[in-house]
């Protein structure tokens, strides 16, 4: 299930943030509320909602500890995947870290589709 959060960073389950998407679009949401770091990056699922003969392109930029880092990506409609964000997390934190997440995808028509996500790094 994937999870698309608000502006506030504190919604309902995906449900709520799915029915903020407009049907005709491709928006990419986070897959999970939880990451993990591998090698100096975080690893974070994603899932496109949209048509399967669509695409998701668009960044998802990350920020912690007054950091940021974003990567492009590019989902097939109704397609999962695992992003790997350049992000150092600092280690001295035991249990993690919530880092800020935004997905912008670009659109047809108009201004990128943004869902945003307070994200806890293990």
């Amino acid at each position: 299930m994937a999870l698309g959060l608000t502006s506030s960073l504190a919604a309902p389950p995906a449900t709520a943030a799915r029915s903020e998407i407009p049907s005709s679009s491709e928006t990419l949401v986070f897959g999970t509320t939880t990451a993990r770091t591998v090698g100096g990056a975080v690893v974070i699922p994603v899932e496109c909602l949209g048509a399967r003969r669509g695409f998701c392109a668009g960044v998802v930029t990350l920020s912690w500890g007054g950091h940021r880092s974003s990567e492009p990506f590019s989902v097939r409609g109704g397609g999962k995947d695992t992003l790997f964000v350049p992000l150092r997390i600092d280690r001295t934190h035991s249990g993690g870290v919530k880092v800020r997440g935004v997905a912008a995808t670009a659109q047809s028509v108009g201004p990128p589709q943004q869902i945003k996500a307070l994200i806890f790094v293990r």
